[in-house]
């Protein structure tokens, strides 16, 4: 039961359909977070030559002025219609890209409007107790700026902040789709941990259903339950591998030539941890046959001691039924040796059913 009730708490459960406006609402219309999530909101206004991060109001939020190259504003919580409006209002969104940012969960996706380009992925985020929690991530992308909006505090986003803090690498010179790149690629990276997570959860239950010999209807439950993670995991994977196809494909992507050369960097890291959790859901379909082979095994050994149990009583039932006949002219009933005599033999066709039980590996 313990390790029941570990496996249920290894990450933050979500309804499947999430939040949703009532049936028959009009397109555009979606439902606020819970008022508990409160709303906080990071603007990073940088350049090559500075970075300035600070703590906006609603009514200072939108696009950066013309002397700030690029501005990344980073909103947590979904539970403030005021701040949510006002998003929409000073950066220009889509009805339809607001529903879709609130009404979590959606589909990994590209969507390109008229004055901006909105991107949804999901973020699965390893806590240090061990659990990991799924979560939204919208992107909105305009020119030489970066909206980022999440349900919920805590990210992966921090080595991106401190790159822009301490000007590492080249992203303070760079524009606002390379920021989008980069956080892409914070979000890529964040699988690795949580798929050795679970190949570390497999290759344990392997070697505890190898050494207890199997047939444990936990064990089993076990298995169900790693199969359902990686059914989990594999899910914003492989939305985010094609996510990052479309990005490749130009067109009308964000993303410029220059950091597509980047982005396919990206791309291939998509592709390992999904080559990595393919193995390990043909490994967990291995340990399930192991399981179900293990059992099978317990089972014919049982059925195997009482087959034996079976064929050593069959021959000592049939003497028992001759001399439990009431015929009068039975000669050995009125034998004074008769009873010792049929139980010696008896005895003696047991003993050597066994013995030839023995020989042949069958006991």
């Amino acid at each position: 039961m313990a390790k029941q009730n570990n496996a249920a708490k290894r990450r933050r459960k979500r309804s499947r359909w999430g939040r949703r406006p009532q049936i028959g609402a009009q397109p555009g219309a979606f439902v606020l977070a819970e008022p508990d999530t409160p709303v906080t909101a990071r603007v990073f206004d940088y350049g090559p030559g500075r970075c300035h991060e600070w703590e906006p109001t609603v009514a200072e939020i939108g696009p950066p002025p013309s002397e700030v190259a690029v501005r990344w504003t980073d909103i947590h919580g979904l539970s403030d219609r005021s701040v949510l409006e006002g998003l929409a209002s000073a950066f220009q969104i889509h009805p339809l890209a607001l529903a879709d940012m609130v009404n979590v969960p959606q589909r990994a996706k590209l969507d390109l409007y008229d004055h901006n380009h909105m991107i949804i992925v999901h973020m699965v985020r390893l806590l240090d107790s061990g659990a990991y929690e799924f979560e939204q991530v919208s992107i909105v992308v305009g020119e030489r700026w970066v909206l980022t909006v999440q349900e919920l505090e805590g990210d992966v986003f921090e080595p991106v902040r401190r790159r822009l803090r301490d000007k590492l690498g080249n992203v303070r010179s760079m524009g606002a789709d390379y920021l989008v790149y980069v956080l892409l690629d914070a979000i890529v990276d964040a699988y690795f941990p949580v798929a050795e997570r679970i190949g570390q959860m497999s290759e344990d239950l392997e070697r505890e259903i190898i050494s207890d010999g199997g047939g444990d209807r936990s064990d089993l439950n076990r298995i169900h339950a790693l199969r359902a993670e990686l059914r989990e995991i594999d899910r914003p994977v492989r939305q985010m591998q094609a996510l990052l196809s479309s990005l490749l494909r130009g067109g009308q992507s964000p993303i410029s030539a220059e950091v597509s050369v980047w982005l396919r960097d990206v791309y291939d890291h998509v592709l390992q941890v999904r080559e990595q959790l393919d193995h390990m859901r043909d490994f967990a379909t291995a340990l399930m046959e192991l399981q179900l082979s293990s059992i099978n095994n317990k089972m014919n050994e049982v059925m195997k001691v009482l087959t034996a149990i079976a064929s050593i009583f069959i021959p000592l039932t049939f003497i028992a039924s001759i001399y439990g006949m009431n015929f009068e002219f039975m000669p050995e009933t009125h034998w004074r040796w008769g009873y010792p005599a049929v139980v010696v033999l008896m005895v003696g066709v047991a003993m050597g059913l066994v013995v030839m039980f023995r020989r042949k590996g069958w006991l």
